[in-house]
């Protein structure tokens, strides 16, 4: 992250959804809510200060209750593909382990619709197919990827993101 007179520059994330403010605007407001909040903020508490109209983050939050009713509908349901896992007893490698969990379903790009559309497919059936299984490979690597970005600040990492640079390359 880049600065401008000592504060920091900020910018939104490759691939995030667009909002109706700039990224730096949105920055400093984070910034200043977690100052005001001693570091640690709950979304409630960005909500809230949202709320007014006059808030510079006012127009980033649906307010029509039926609209925003429809949106967490959606993301309920995104939750419940989420959630149920298959039991793998065949990719358990220590007998005394826990369970091997996969889970049932993953979200890939909708193959028929413009990006950023994403759908949920079983894994079971998208494992049947080599197009599937690179389907899967792209989106475990585009998350491998992401969580890398997060925490690419960790030294003790980076065995890790080495491990997944030469996946990658091999994958090439």
């Amino acid at each position: 992250m880049g600065k401008r007179r000592g504060k920091p520059v900020y910018q939104y994330r490759n691939g995030s959804r667009g909002y109706p403010v700039d990224a730096q605007i949105m920055g400093d407001w984070l910034d200043g809510l977690m100052r005001a909040h001693k570091g640690l903020v709950e979304p409630a508490d960005l909500v809230n200060d949202a709320q007014p109209k006059q808030s510079p983050m006012h127009d980033c939050f649906e307010w029509d209750d039926t609209a925003a009713g429809e949106q967490y509908r959606l993301h309920q349901a995104g939750e419940m593909c989420r959630v149920v896992v298959v039991i793998r007893p065949e990719l358990q490698t220590d007998p005394d382990g826990p369970p091997i969990e996969v889970r049932q379903t993953i979200s890939i790009k909708h193959p028929e619709k413009e990006s950023p559309a994403r759908c949920y497919v079983l894994v079971s059936q998208l494992m049947k197919t080599p197009a599937g299984r690179e389907v899967a490979l792209a989106d475990a690597l585009r998350e491998l990827n992401a969580c890398k970005r997060k925490y690419a600040y960790l030294k003790e990492l980076a065995g890790v993101f080495e491990a997944l640079a030469e996946a990658e390359r091999k994958v090439a």
